[in-house]
């Protein structure tokens, strides 16, 4: 049988006097924070599981997830009901910080029809060559 791991969390007001919960991170030895009605409707739609911090590698963006039916789930997605082809920013760059008022919306290339490719185009005269005749002038 396979054993089921959840997390282990904290709770905390924050600078503004909000209840925050603070969420340890199964893979690292970091807390990611959020306010707590986030963390509630989180929990009671996706219940418990290890959250993670993912990435697709060194020197690329990193981002809170957890396993549900087979899918990692985005955390800051779900906090801001994010759409397809919209990317989730952090105000203060930092992927830990998933209060709904340090993250927004980047609505890229959401909904648009995707533009054909270009191609590149030769100057005039490109790798045309012109032979020259010496003259006796």
């Amino acid at each position: 049988m396979k054993q089921k791991h959840y997390h282990e969390i904290v709770k905390r007001l924050d600078e503004d006097g909000k209840l925050v919960v603070g969420v340890f991170l199964s893979n690292v030895q970091k807390t990611c924070w959020l306010y707590a009605s986030d963390y509630e409707a989180i929990t009671a739609k996706y219940g418990l599981s290890s959250w993670l911090l993912n990435s697709a590698g060194e020197g690329k963006p990193s981002y809170v997830r957890f396993m549900h039916n087979g899918n990692l789930v985005m955390v800051s997605r779900l906090i801001l009901d994010a759409q397809p082809r919209t990317a989730v920013k952090y105000r203060d760059k930092n992927p830990l910080n998933l209060r709904s008022s340090n993250l927004f919306l980047h609505h890229g290339g959401g909904g648009c029809k995707k533009r054909p490719k270009t191609t590149k185009v030769k100057p005039l005269g490109s790798g045309l060559r012109i032979p020259v005749v010496a003259s006796d002038v």
